[in-house]
């Protein structure tokens, strides 16, 4: 594993993460420094951040050699892993800064670290498990594209459901938000199965002659 780390470094497309960092401390600042911020809207802007920054994190499972690689000794499955494992530190530490910048006092009150840290790494799931969908059913170099698709179909679905109170509406620390996290915990287990399952070698077929 050691003698992986330092290729593995050079291979993940560092671009996508890099690329949604900034947009994403945008979004967060711009919410928090509002005339009059409130909860509500500093929420929103992480939510916002928690979003752009998975999809970014979903482009580093692109490896258009995992074909040629294939048959090496260390398994696909230990490769994304070694990905996730190298890439998600660095993201997750940056989303943790913007959830302490933005979730200070606002309005007397402060915004609760972990149940929005939760959605953060649900939607990483989410991203991550389609991209090693699109890898395996689409193209090795469209896995990332088809990660960043899952996020947004999630975001969509979890912004209308339950219809009449989204999840992504909720202000993180009331008791309508921590109804929630059942559901939440629920996607996050669902997502990583889904990519487990994608990351491992399909199984092979016989057939038996006649």
């Amino acid at each position: 594993m050691r003698d992986l780390i330092r290729p593995t470094v050079r291979a993940i497309r560092w671009g996508g993460i890099v690329g949604a960092s900034l947009p994403a401390a945008f979004v967060v600042w711009h919410f928090h420094n509002q005339p009059f911020p409130d909860a509500g809207a500093s929420t929103f802007g992480l939510r916002a951040a928690a979003v752009m920054l998975a999809m970014g994190l979903a482009f580093v499972l692109d490896d258009p050699t995992e074909d040629t690689t294939g048959p090496a000794p260390v398994s696909i499955l230990t490769r994304r892993a070694l990905r996730i494992g190298l890439a998600l530190p660095p993201v997750l530490l940056l989303w943790l800064v913007l959830r302490a910048y933005a979730g200070g006092a606002v309005g007397g009150e402060g915004i609760p670290a972990w149940p929005l840290t939760l959605e953060f790494l649900t939607f990483c799931a989410a991203g991550l498990a389609g991209a090693a969908a699109g890898a395996r059913i689409l193209s090795d170099r469209l896995g990332g594209l088809a990660g960043a698709g899952a996020i947004a179909l999630s975001a969509l679905v979890l912004a209308v459901f339950p219809w009449a109170f989204g999840l992504l509406t909720r202000i993180a620390g009331t008791p309508q938000h921590d109804a929630a996290t059942p559901w939440w915990w629920m996607l996050a287990v669902v997502f990583a199965l889904v990519w487990w399952r994608m990351s491992t070698p399909q199984g092979t077929r016989f057939v038996r002659l006649p």
